[in-house]
């Protein structure tokens, strides 16, 4: 934190009577304040991301435990397809009367989790204060 003073020169013109009032308050520096924008960024990444793996692991454990598609299920399923055909295939499901573990799921935590970990990375190093020159 910086430190902002400020004095006011305040004259009374019936009593001829001149105050100096100073004072004194904490400002953030302009590092402190990149600083901020950079963990708020960086937030909204893992906020987004959290949502994802979330919802995905969800729709592994309704897998795994035989959900029906209805209702909910059908809902869920929707949703996280989008997120999951893309790693759909590349490892094996083994199911078991009617559960089966989906392994695409898993694999697309594993990739998104790992996608914004770089993405945090790179709001990091984009925000990085540049060196003194000496």
């Amino acid at each position: 934190m910086d430190t902002q003073q400020e004095e006011t020169i305040i004259e009374d013109p019936s009593s001829g009577v001149t105050q100096v009032r100073q004072t004194t308050q904490e400002v953030a520096s302009p590092h402190e304040v990149a600083n901020a924008k950079t963990a708020k960024k960086n937030q909204v990444v893992w906020y987004i991301v959290g949502i994802i793996d979330a919802i995905l692991l969800l729709r592994i454990i309704f897998l795994l435990l035989g959900a029906r598609e209805v209702g909910f299920a059908t809902i869920l399923y929707a949703i996280t397809d989008p997120f999951v055909t893309l790693f759909q295939g590349i490892f094996a499901s083994p199911a078991l009367s009617g559960a089966y573990f989906d392994s695409a799921a898993v694999l697309a935590i594993v990739i998104y989790t790992l996608i914004a970990w770089g993405i945090a990375s790179l709001i990091n190093v984009m925000n990085r204060p540049a060196p003194a020159n000496q």
